[in-house]
């Protein structure tokens, strides 16, 4: 009995915290009255969405000073990766990669909506240019379903569909095999892990769309490229890329 009880109040306890608190989500410092419409204070709002300095349109890597950023950069280069373009909140390191991290293994979704209202506003003008006709989440296989409380994916992609009044599809994209996690597999072989992952609910549902696809993080593209491939073969009329955080160290 005991044990039964004491994840309901963490998760009960996260939920105060986060959503009925004036406490900020990342610190626990006490928010200002003008950072109400915000789960974090301006001083971790700063460090979780940093301003660009050279990141790149198409996989939202921050690169050199020199470094080509129009269509391939040094991180994306020779990759084929389906999509057009990527927002991120920034690279996945810091207080960003502890809050997502800490956000995908809650009890609770509260963390990760809160993130998910960050990249929102804060990608509001480069998605608003994509113009969206669907929003499809990444989906989980139903193995990793069963031992996960919830797909931070999905939560994420319901706060920009909220946010930009853009149909979201929780339901278009599954997965058709339980491929291996991402992270554990050699960087050189990660598109090849994704290959024939996923499938197409409807593809009548896909034709003439231009799909946003919303995912934690992003590494190497593979995930993101495997899910545009099938809905371009589909028909979709273009593919971009929203994610929290952006890895380039291989950690994701």
């Amino acid at each position: 009995m005991v044990n039964a009880v004491l994840p309901l109040c963490r998760l009960l306890n996260e939920f105060a915290d986060i959503l009925l608190d004036d406490a900020c989500a990342a610190c626990g410092n006490l928010r200002q009255g003008g950072e109400s419409q915000s789960c974090y204070c301006l001083r971790c709002e700063q460090q979780l969405t940093p301003i660009p300095r050279h990141r790149c349109q198409r996989c939202s890597a921050e690169c050199g000073p020199w470094s080509a950023i129009d269509r391939d950069c040094v991180h994306c280069r020779g990759r084929r990766l389906r999509f057009s373009s990527t927002v991120s909140l920034g690279t996945y390191a810091g207080l960003l990669r502890r809050e997502i991290l800490a956000a995908k293994w809650s009890w609770s979704s509260a963390r990760i909506q809160c993130l998910g209202q960050l990249l929102a506003a804060h990608s509001h003008d480069s998605i608003s240019e994509w113009n969206p006709t669907l929003i499809v989440p990444i989906p989980q296989h139903w193995r990793k379903r069963l031992t996960r409380h919830f797909n931070p994916a999905e939560r994420i992609a319901a706060e920009l569909a909220r946010r930009h009044r853009v149909r979201l599809d929780l339901h278009l994209l599954s997965r058709s095999r339980a491929s291996r996690p991402q992270k554990r597999v050699a960087m050189t072989k990660r598109f090849e892990n994704q290959q024939n992952s996923f499938q197409l609910r409807a593809s009548e549902d896909v034709r003439g769309q231009r799909i946003l696809l919303v995912d934690d993080v992003l590494t190497t593209g593979a995930t993101c490229a495997a899910a545009a491939q099938i809905l371009l073969g589909a028909g979709a009329q273009d593919c971009n890329v929203a994610v929290l955080g952006r890895v380039t160290d291989g950690t994701g």
